[in-house]
């Protein structure tokens, strides 16, 4: 079955930025390439590239947060844009036990996405308790240990 494009990308073009709204929905590439980052406080990371036939921005289809990432066209591109109301639409038509089954879904991925969240903010507490530990020097630095320093059993430090 050939999917027609209803959008359209030219090379290097922004597809969506990272914290933008996610109104359009979810893409499926039928042709070209896209590039998916990912920026954080470490920095820009290459999270995947991916071509024709395979999809990006699903989460918008269950999920009205932002985007977590940029998508920008590697290459010309075409895409089958789906809305989150068009995807209900077609939910609506599955049948009963198919329904229930991707509600479960969908709950199990909003609460992986929340713990998620939770660790992510975990880590940030714990990166800026460290950085309050290493620059209020609180331990000295190793290499201002005497050799000779009391030890247990009138034991050295050894190097």
């Amino acid at each position: 079955m050939q999917v027609m494009p209803n959008r359209f990308a030219k090379k290097d073009e922004i597809i969506f930025e990272q914290n933008e709204s996610a109104d359009e929905g979810m893409f499926y590439i039928c042709y070209g390439k896209v590039l998916v980052t990912h920026t954080d406080s470490n920095g820009q990371r290459h999270m995947s590239e991916l071509g024709e036939g395979e999809a990006f921005g699903e989460m918008a289809l269950i999920n009205s947060d932002v985007r977590n990432a940029t998508v920008s066209a590697k290459e010309d591109c075409g895409f089958l844009v789906i809305t989150r109301a068009g995807f209900q639409e077609k939910v609506k038509l599955l049948e009963p036990i198919m329904r229930g089954a991707f509600r479960t879904f969908v709950v199990t991925i909003r609460s992986l996405l929340e713990q998620r969240e939770k660790l992510d903010r975990e880590k940030q507490q714990l990166r800026a308790q460290l950085k309050q530990v290493q620059t209020h020097e609180i331990l000295p630095p190793l290499a201002d240990a005497k050799e000779d320093a009391a030890l247990p059993e009138g034991r050295k430090l050894q190097f």
